[in-house]
């Protein structure tokens, strides 16, 4: 692929993400499909390896970019942006497309809960004890202060400016439209 031709060695570290384990089953298999060597770690496990110098930077999709450069996307995002400030490390989201226009900001982003049971079940077997019950929200935010860069079709942009994504003009293939 393009980083092999650019003799570039990149390892992509994949977080389980809990409970569909999206980072195992997505992030992994298309980091692999890609060429690059793939590795799953458990949640929660990145802070130390970033703090170990093993991980050079934080890289994320994006489920929703306020206007504000805020980002909304699957839980655990959020600690991973912390520890990647804590350890001197970039953070960039990768956004196919800009903003959320209706999303100003992080007010205007309602976070879904979902059933809590599957967080305490696995496989049909409840992992939990009795009379514990799940509390499952989906998403979390990060605010814009914690990103360095938001990645976009239209170029690569600071938090602070994505709102000019909307004017900006579209490039296909190298060429702007």
């Amino acid at each position: 692929m393009e980083t092999k031709r650019r003799k570039k060695n990149i390892t992509v570290i994949c977080s389980e993400t809990r409970p569909y384990l999206q980072g195992a089953r997505l992030t992994a298999l298309c980091a692999n499909q890609a060429g690059f060597e793939t590795h799953v770690i458990t949640d929660g496990m990145g802070e130390l390896l970033m703090r170990q110098g093993k991980i050079d930077a934080f890289v994320t999709a994006a489920d929703r970019v306020c206007m504000d450069g805020t980002v909304c996307n699957k839980v655990g995002t959020y600690q991973y942006a912390l520890a990647a400030r804590a350890n001197n490390l970039p953070y960039y989201t990768l956004r196919q497309s800009g903003p959320d226009v209706t999303s100003l900001t992080e007010a205007d982003i309602e976070i879904e809960y979902r059933n809590g049971d599957e967080i305490i079940y696995w496989a049909g077997q409840r992992m939990a004890p009795e009379g514990v019950t799940g509390l499952y929200p989906s998403f979390d935010i990060t605010p814009a202060e914690l990103v360095t860069k938001i990645i976009t079709d239209k170029g690569v942009y600071e938090p602070r400016n994505i709102a000019s994504y909307v004017s900006a003009p579209q490039v296909v293939a190298g060429a702007i439209v």
